[in-house]
């Protein structure tokens, strides 16, 4: 996995442009990393479990849905 590259401290994006759960809330959280439940600064977000998200009618585009992770250990 990719994730192994960040270092301790660091963090890591995961971003689909798709409001399905198979690819988004429940996407599994890699191993050694925590979620970071802070709102994004910019955007018309919403909290979606541990996830944030846009819907097209905030934004007049696709969903998307973004989760923002930090390395632990």
């Amino acid at each position: 996995s990719k994730a192994l590259l960040v270092a301790v401290g660091g963090r890591l994006l995961y971003s689909v442009c798709t409001l399905t759960a198979v690819e988004s809330i429940e996407h599994q959280t890699p191993a050694a990393f925590v979620v970071e439940p802070e709102h994004p600064e910019l955007g018309t977000w919403r909290r979606l479990e541990q996830a944030w998200r846009v819907v097209p009618q905030d934004a007049d585009t696709d969903g998307t849905v973004l989760i923002r992770y930090r390395r632990v250990s």
